[in-house]
């Protein structure tokens, strides 16, 4: 009864210890074995036992591992699965890296619970040192580490000294919201292969996206697996639904009995949507029958699903295709809208005037660089137009050149309206160009960020009132060399 009470406190506290303890860290407890398979004693995995110089041993393996192994000291031996060498455990004689232990392992899908028992021994030393592991797919699939979206997971010591093909692991995350997402992962690592004459490879790890029941979700951009080798890595992009479970797979690229050194692997699960579409143009004449490439640039550099779709609103006047290239059909205008495609809503405009090639008329309107003209009068080659509005509220800066050029025909930039600029509220620099006679009411009201106004011009004779009207703070003007007391007295600046 003693013995049995002593065995039953030693499983209860190594059971406390595997609970209490990090994974990377194992417990030492001094155990006694049991006289022969009968009485062999009850241990738990992953403790480093310490026992008598012989003895029986028992351990129970749940339903769903894929492997089991047992490690011995240097001069432990062991013997007598179930009662008798089983021929699926296969004793390797090898040394796991820090050449403490030997290994012998089972490998096969346990349909059922199974109780091995066993027995260690040693002719050499007073005592014998062990520990029995067992894992698999599915039962790291049981209890996956959970992890976030947007943060790094790395890993090194865990996976290292690998001396059989039990690396894979699994991580799982809940979608809070469906769209796409990023897979990226890196690695690094060594394997030595004693078949090759002891060669080393540098190998790393793989990783996949899979659902509960085992399967991969396929990516939309990008391969699977995700090979993280060489110090190189590499990614894929999924789309994920919103409160779906999912689960990624990592496994190192070593393969069965190589020992692994020095593994570095690390990865992470990316939501990172469209900010902002820039384009080399949001404004522009076409004479009918031309072609031009629109090129967008998406921001940020690396948002997950950089996808864009093209549109127009008036295809008898200009068509886009998937590429960005514009097509002038007919006189008109029409607007080009190039939006994000990963849920973000971001898009940019651009107006295109398609034009026949003649001079404008007074009245006509133009929309160039995301300026809005209106002719106020003509000439023989062209004529004078003004500044009545921009086709982007939303720029933190606005130039108005000295002059346009529209099919052929050159347009003086003379003046600007009353309320051109009025609530350009994320303006804060705008520039008028070297012919700008006159600044109409209220053209500036409500910038609220405005906070230079540079004056190219040196004939600007006359300015309305209320153009900095809704600004709470004083606006700077910058003017050419004797101006700035007579422009400072046009804009009323104290």
């Amino acid at each position: 009864m003693k013995q049995i009470s002593k065995i039953w406190i030693l499983s209860v506290m190594a059971l406390l210890m595997v609970i209490f303890m990090p994974d990377d860290i194992f417990a030492e407890a001094d155990i006694q074995g049991g006289t022969d398979e009968v009485r062999a004693t009850q241990i738990l995995p992953d403790i480093d036992y310490i026992s008598g110089e012989d003895g029986w041993f028992k351990i129970t393996i749940p339903k769903g591992a894929t492997y089991a192994g047992l490690y011995v000291s240097e001069y432990t031996s062991f013997s007598d699965f179930n009662g008798g060498y089983d021929e699926d455990w296969n004793y390797q004689g090898k040394k796991i890296c820090d050449g403490t232990y030997k290994v012998a392992f089972y490998t096969a899908l346990l349909k059922d619970e199974t109780t091995i028992t066993f027995r260690v021994y040693t002719s050499k030393m007073d005592q014998c040192r062990f520990k029995v592991v067992y894992g698999g797919e599915k039962l790291k699939k049981t209890n996956p580490k959970l992890i976030s979206w947007n943060q790094e997971y790395t890993y090194a010591a865990e996976w290292e000294s690998n001396s059989y093909n039990i690396n894979n692991k699994y991580y799982k995350f809940i979608a809070p919201k469906s769209g796409y997402i990023r897979l990226r992962a890196s690695g690094s690592g060594w394997s030595k292969y004693n078949g090759y004459g002891d060669v080393s490879y540098r190998h790393g790890c793989r990783y996949e996206l899979h659902f509960k029941d085992d399967t991969k979700l396929e990516p939309i951009i990008g391969h699977t697996p995700i090979w993280a080798i060489n110090g190189e890595g590499n990614s894929s992009v999924y789309y994920v639904e919103q409160g779906m479970s999912y689960y990624i797979k990592a496994e190192i690229d070593g393969g069965a009995w190589c020992d692994i050194y020095d593994l570095q692997t690390a990865f992470i699960v990316e939501d990172i949507p469209v900010s902002e579409i820039r384009l080399n143009t949001t404004g522009m004449v076409m004479k009918k029958g031309s072609k031009y490439m629109l090129e967008p640039t998406v921001l940020p550099s690396n948002a997950v699903y950089p996808i864009l779709k093209y549109s127009s609103s008036n295809e008898e006047v200009a068509t886009i295709d998937s590429n960005g290239w514009i097509t002038a059909k007919k006189a008109g205008k029409a607007i080009i809208t190039v939006s994000s495609l990963d849920g973000s809503g971001i898009e940019k405009k651009c107006m295109v005037n398609v034009m026949e090639n003649r001079r404008l008329n007074v009245g006509e309107t133009v929309t160039l660089n995301n300026i809005k003209y209106r002719v106020k009068h003509t000439t023989t080659n062209g004529g004078i137009v003004e500044v009545y509005g921009v086709f982007d509220k939303n720029k933190k800066s606005y130039k108005v050149p000295n002059k346009i050029k529209v099919c052929n025909y050159s347009y003086n930039v003379e003046f600007i309206a009353d309320k051109a600029f009025r609530h350009c509220k994320t303006a804060t620099k705008i520039t008028l160009g070297a012919n700008i006679k006159s600044v109409g009411r209220m053209a500036f009201s409500n910038c609220k960020k405005l906070k230079t106004l540079v004056i190219k011009s040196k004939k600007l004779e006359t300015v309305g009132k209320k153009c900095f009207t809704n600004i709470d703070h004083k606006v700077n003007i910058d003017t050419p060399k004797g101006k700035y007391k007579k422009y400072k007295k046009l804009f009323k600046i104290k």
